[in-house]
């Protein structure tokens, strides 16, 4: 009769080990990621390579930050400008137009939407 009990007891302990092992791992496993461009179609220039409207508003704006990187969509007209704080060090992200002034940032492009399949439905192609 002891030796069935430990059976008993040794079997359920064995499948609640499974069971929590399983969830571990499933809790690891990480979701799909699809990867989006992050430049907008920006290209990276030199800030000699720009108009003098828009190198005249860059360095209007080194008085309070620093440049750390200059980007420039020639079918949009934009110039993208990352600025760091000198002294908080805090980004800041700035669109110039041709003319060198300020404008807002560009609608996003439309991103890829990621498709999920249901359990137990079949998926169609």
């Amino acid at each position: 009769m002891r030796k069935i009990f430990l059976l008993t007891v040794a079997i359920i302990t064995g499948f609640t080990v499974l069971t929590n092992v399983r969830n571990v791992y499933s809790i690891g496993e990480a979701p799909p990621i699809t990867a989006v461009p992050e430049d907008e179609g920006f290209t990276e220039v030199r800030q000699q390579d720009l108009c003098e409207a828009v190198q005249t508003a860059i360095k209007a704006f080194t008085q309070e930050y620093n440049v750390t990187a200059i980007g420039h969509n020639a079918e949009k007209q934009l110039t993208k400008v990352k600025l760091m704080k000198k002294e908080g060090q805090t980004e800041k992200v700035v669109y110039l137009d041709a003319e060198g002034k300020e404008t807002a940032a560009p609608a996003p492009q439309e991103k890829p939407r990621k498709l999920e399949e249901t359990e137990g439905v079949p998926s169609s192609l």
